[in-house]
C-alpha cells in the first residue's frame, strides 16, 4: 500500500506536511512502469494498492499531484518482486536499507565489513532456495556464507573489490564439515574504458585484471548486461557511478569477473544460474531511465574512440591521408550533402567516410532526428522561411541547407581541410563525468613539428635551385631560404615558428541545436562563402619562370579564407639533363649527356662524336659511312648504328637486298621413264609439275599448210627416286658451280669444299638463289634450284629413235610424227600414235 504526502522543507528547519486548503487543492494520479511486474488494487481514500504479479522484476510507481494552480508535482518509488518462500540473503538482511530491496548488496550504508571510504560497486546478488515442499526449508538449497570481502584500493592489480562465499552445512545435515563448494566475484577497474573483447585480449599493463593466458571466450548475456563465458568464469561488461556532496556524478566503467569452483554439484550449479540471472548493477540509481542512458552514452564513448584510433590511422598512413583527415571530396561519386561534413544517418557516413578509413564505422544507438519534416525555420533579413527539411536525412534540396533539430541522437564527423577534424555525438548525461574522459583516451599526436626548414636555395655555379650542396654539380648549395613548414613563413630557427595544430577534438553535447548549416560563411566550412577566397585546405598552383625555365608556384589558402598565399618559391619545372627538352635546349638526353651519339652537357646539341658524320670515332665504332649502307662487299658496308657491317655473307638476310644467307640442303629426284627420253636428258626436278613440259608442235591444216600448237607432254609425269642435294646462295665465301659447255658428262654440284680438276671458281655478289638461269644443264624445267650432290647415270636412250623403223630397244618410231597426236579414222573411237624417244605407245580415244 502507497500514500503520497505533500511536504515543505524550509531553510534550517525539518520538512512539515501540507495539507490542501480552499483555493489551494491537489489531485493524486498513479502510474506503474512495467504492469507486468505488478498492477494496482483497491483505492483507500489516497492510499493506493499495488499487487505483485507472477513475475520477478523491478519497477517503479509513482503519484503525481495536480495542483490547483496548474502546476504539477511527481514522486516516484523503487518496487521489486521476487517470488520466493526462503531467499538469500534473507528479507531481514538489508531492512535497514530497504530502499535497494533483497538481497546482498555492495552499496553505500550496506555492511561489508570494509571502511566505506574503499568505495561500493552497487551491485546486488541474490538467488532463491525454494527446491521442494512449501513452508518447508528441510530439503531447500543450500545457503551461502555471508561472503568475505577484499579491498584491493591503491594496489597495482587493476581489483577494485573482490567477494568470495562458500556455502553453510545445511540445517538438517549431521557432518559437521562446510560444502566446500564456493563462488567468487572480482570488481576490476576498465580505466580505459575498452570494450569487452578488447579488454579481455589487450595485456594486463594496457588493461590490468584481464588474463595473461587468453582462451576463446564466447559472447554471453548476464541479466541485461554484456558478457564473455569461459568455462566456469564469466567476464561481465558493467558501468558504476558515484555521486558526491555536490551533486556531481562520476561514471566508471568496470569488468565483473564471477566464478565458481571446478567439479560443482548440481545444487551449486543451480544457484550459480540463478545468481547470474539476478545479477543488477547500478542499485543506487533509482531511475531505470536514467541507468538506460548511462549505457548508451558508455556505448557512445566506446564508438568515437574507436573512430578517432581510425581517423588518427587514415592521417598517418601516407598512402592515404597523408598528413589530412578524410576530406570527403575523396570520393565524389558517392557524394555529401554539406562539403567537409557527414553524420550517422546519412550515406556519406559509410560510402565515404568509412570507405576511406576502411572500416564499418559504428552509429549512434538510438542514430534519429528528432522532427525534420516539421522544421520551416526562418534565416536572414528580412526573415525567409526555409520550408520543410527532408525526414530521413534534414536535408533542405530546395535551398541546399541542413538542420539537426535539438533531441537528435546522431554521430557526426566534419573537418577543416583535412586539416583538423571533430567528432561529435550528443550524449544523453552530459552533465555526468566519465572518470577517464574521451579527450584523454586520445594517442599521441601525429602531427609533424612545425619546424623551421630549408625550402629553397642557389647553387654557386648554375644558379640553380636547390635544397642541399649535392643538387649543385659543383656541391654548394647558398642563398638559402627557411621557412616555416605550417605556414610557410621565412624563419631563422624554429622558435620562429607557432606550433602545428592537426589536432581530433571530440564534443559530447550541444551539437543538434536546430542551426541552420549550408549558408555559412564560417571559414573552414568547405563552402567558399561571402568575403572568403577560398577554404583551409584549399591549393593551387601558379605558373612561374625561373633561370630560364618553366617552373610552378604553390600556393595555399590563408588560416583566415581571405586569400590565397605563397607556399614555398617558384619551383623549375626542368633543367638541362632532366632528359626533357624545354626552354631554350637544344636537346636533352638526361643523365648521357656529354656521352658519345647524345646531347651536350649544356644542352646546346648534339655531342660531335655520332654515328651518321662520316668520321670513324675510334673505339666507339666499327665504321661510319654517314649513315647505315649496304653492300655485298663488308668493306663498303656499315650498320644504322656504325657498330656492324651489313654486307653478303654477315649471317643476316638484308632485305630488299638479299634473298638468302647460306646455302641451304634440300630433296631433289629424276623425272620418270616417260620424260627421261625427251631431248635425251636426265630430268631432275623438285616436284611432278617440273616432268611436264610444254612446247610449240606443227600441226597440218585441213586445207593445208601448218599452224603451231602447244602440246603437254605426258601430265601425268612424275617426280621420283629423290636424293640429297642443294640450293646454293651466292655468298662470296662459297663455292658456285657454273655452266662449262664441252665437259662430258655433264657437271655434277658439290659442297664448297669440293672442287673440280682443272676447273677455277667464280665468285658471285648477287646473292640470289642461284640455279634460276637456263644455261644449267641436266634439270627438268627453269624452275628446279635443288643441285644434285650425286653424279647423275646417263641415260639409255636408243640412237636411231626417229628413223621411221623400229629397233633394238625401241617400242614404236614413227619417225618425224613421234609425239605428233593422231587423227581419228571415221567410225573409229582411237587411234595410236608414237610417243617422243620411242618408248611407249599413246592410245587417243574420242570425247
Amino acid at each position: 500500500m502507497f500514500s503520497p504526502h505533500a511536504y515543505f522543507t524550509p531553510t534550517n528547519s525539518p520538512p512539515q506536511e501540507l495539507q490542501s486548503v480552499i483555493g489551494y487543492t491537489w489531485a493524486y494520479n498513479w502510474a506503474i512502469g512495467d504492469n507486468s511486474i505488478v498492477e494496482k488494487g483497491v483505492l483507500v481514500g489516497v492510499a493506493q494498492e499495488f499487487k505483485a504479479k507472477n513475475k520477478n522484476g523491478i519497477t517503479q510507481v509513482g503519484a503525481t499531484a495536480q495542483i490547483s494552480d496548474g502546476t504539477q508535482k511527481s514522486a516516484s518509488s523503487t518496487v521489486e518482486v521476487f517470488i520466493c518462500e526462503n531467499p538469500w540473503p534473507d528479507a531481514t538482511f538489508n531492512v535497514a536499507h530497504s530502499e535497494f530491496g533483497l538481497g546482498y548488496i555492495d552499496a553505500e550504508g550496506t555492511d561489508d565489513g570494509i571502511l566505506p571510504d574503499n568505495g561500493w560497486t552497487n551491485f546486488k546478488l541474490m538467488y532463491c532456495r525454494d527446491a521442494g515442499k512449501p513452508n518447508d526449508p528441510s530439503d531447500d538449497l543450500p545457503e551461502l556464507n555471508k561472503p568475505t570481502v577484499v579491498s584491493h584500493k591503491n594496489d597495482a592489480s587493476g581489483i577494485f573489490k573482490e567477494f568470495f562465499a562458500t556455502f553453510a552445512p545445511p540445517p538438517t545435515s549431521t557432518d559437521i564439515k562446510e560444502d566446500k563448494n564456493s563462488i567468487g566475484l572480482r570488481v576490476y577497474s576498465n580505466i580505459n574504458h575498452l570494450p569487452l573483447v578488447k579488454w579481455y585480449q589487450a595485456v594486463p599493463a594496457e588493461a590490468p585484471g584481464s588474463p595473461t593466458v587468453k582462451g576463446a571466450p564466447t559472447p554471453a548475456q548476464v541479466g541485461p548486461y554484456k558478457a564473455l563465458q569461459e568455462g566456469r568464469t564469466y567476464y561481465i561488461d558493467g558501468l558504476n557511478s558515484s555521486t558526491d556532496a555536490a551533486g556531481k556524478t562520476t561514471l566508471y566503467s568496470n569488468i565483473y569477473v564471477f566464478s565458481f569452483s571446478d567439479n560443482p554439484t548440481a545444487e551449486t550449479l543451480n544457484i550459480v544460474n540463478q545468481l547470474l540471472a539476478n545479477f543488477t548493477l547500478n542499485v543506487n540509481v533509482a531511475d531505470k531511465d536514467v541507468v538506460g542512458k548511462m549505457y548508451r552514452d558508455y556505448t557512445r564513448l566506446q564508438d568515437l574512440k574507436l573512430i578517432a584510433d581510425k581517423l588518427w590511422s587514415y592521417y598517418q598512413d601516407p598512402k592515404k591521408g597523408n598528413g589530412a583527415y578524410p576530406k570527403l571530396t575523396e570520393n565524389p561519386q558517392l557524394g555529401t550533402f554539406l562539403p567537409s561534413y557527414t553524420n550517422s544517418k546519412w550515406k556519406s557516413w559509410q560510402g565515404v567516410l568509412g570507405n576511406l578509413v576502411g572500416y564499418t564505422l559504428p552509429v549512434d544507438p538510438l542514430n534519429g532526428f528528432n522532427g525534420c519534416a516539421n522544421s520551416t525555420l526562418s534565416v536572414g533579413t528580412p526573415p525567409v522561411n526555409l520550408g520543410p527539411f527532408d525526414a530521413e536525412t534534414c536535408w533542405n534540396a530546395a535551398n541546399s541547407t541542413f538542420v539537426c533539430p535539438s533531441g537528435s541522437q546522431v554521430y557526426e564527423y566534419e573537418t577543416t581541410g583535412g586539416t583538423e577534424a571533430k567528432l561529435k555525438a550528443d550524449f544523453e548525461l552530459p552533465q555526468y563525468i566519465w572518470n577517464k574522459k574521451l579527450v584523454d583516451l586520445k594517442p599521441a599526436s601525429p602531427c609533424e613539428p612545425n619546424n623551421c626548414q630549408i625550402t629553397s636555395g642557389k647553387c654557386t655555379n648554375n644558379n640553380d635551385a636547390c635544397l642541399k650542396d649535392s643538387d649543385c654539380s659543383l656541391d654548394v648549395c647558398t642563398a638559402i631560404v627557411k621557412r616555416c613548414v605550417v605556414d610557410n613563413k621565412i624563419c631563422a630557427s624554429d622558435s620562429d615558428c607557432v606550433p602545428s595544430s592537426c589536432d581530433l577534438d571530440y564534443q559530447i553535447s550541444g551539437n543538434c541545436n536546430n542551426t541552420v548549416e549550408g549558408n555559412s560563411i564560417k571559414c573552414g566550412d568547405g563552402i567558399v562563402g561571402s568575403g572568403e577566397k577560398c577554404e583551409i585546405g584549399a591549393q593551387q598552383y601558379l605558373d612561374c619562370s625561373i633561370s630560364g625555365y618553366p617552373g610552378k608556384q604553390s600556393q595555399k589558402c590563408k588560416a583566415d579564407c581571405s586569400n590565397w598565399e605563397n607556399a614555398g618559391s617558384c619551383v623549375p619545372q626542368g633543367k638541362c639533363g632532366d632528359g626533357v627538352k624545354q626552354g631554350a635546349e637544344k636537346c636533352d638526353d638526361g643523365k648521357n649527356n656529354g656521352k658519345y651519339g647524345y646531347c651536350k652537357t649544356d644542352c646546346s646539341g648534339t655531342s660531335a662524336e655520332f654515328c651518321g658524320n662520316n668520321k670513324l670515332d675510334t673505339g666507339k665504332e666499327a665504321c661510319d659511312l654517314n649513315g647505315a649502307v649496304y653492300n655485298a662487299q663488308k668493306d663498303l658496308s656499315c650498320s644504322w648504328d656504325c657498330q656492324n657491317w651489313d654486307y653478303c655473307g654477315d649471317g643476316v638476310v638484308h632485305k630488299p637486298y638479299e634473298q638468302c644467307e647460306k646455302s641451304e640442303s634440300c630433296q631433289v629426284g629424276t623425272c620418270d621413264d616417260s620424260y627421261k627420253s625427251i631431248e635425251k636428258k636426265e630430268g631432275f626436278c623438285e616436284k611432278d609439275s617440273d616432268c611436264v613440259v610444254s612446247q610449240p608442235v606443227q600441226v597440218p591444216l585441213p586445207q593445208g599448210g601448218t599452224k603451231a600448237v602447244q602440246q603437254v607432254q605426258n601430265p601425268d609425269a612424275k617426280c621420283l627416286d629423290y636424293k640429297s642435294g642443294k640450293r646454293y646462295c651466292g655468298v662470296a665465301t662459297e663455292f658456285i658451280p657454273v655452266d662449262a659447255p664441252g665437259h662430258s658428262p655433264p657437271y655434277y654440284y658439290k659442297d664448297s669444299d669440293t672442287k673440280f680438276s682443272g676447273y677455277s671458281g667464280e665468285s658471285y655478289i648477287n646473292c640470289d638463289w642461284w640455279g634460276t638461269d637456263t644455261f644449267i644443264d641436266n634439270r627438268a624445267s627453269n624452275s628446279v634450284t635443288c643441285l644434285p650432290l650425286e653424279k647423275p647415270t646417263a641415260p639409255t636412250i636408243p640412237s636411231s629413235c626417229g628413223n621411221g623403223k623400229i629397233e633394238a630397244g625401241e617400242v614404236c618410231d614413227d619417225g618425224a610424227n613421234n609425239g605428233v597426236e593422231c587423227d581419228w579414222i571415221a567410225n573409229a573411237k582411237t587411234c595410236t600414235y608414237c610417243a617422243f624417244g620411242c618408248q611407249q605407245v599413246i592410245t587417243k580415244t574420242k570425247p
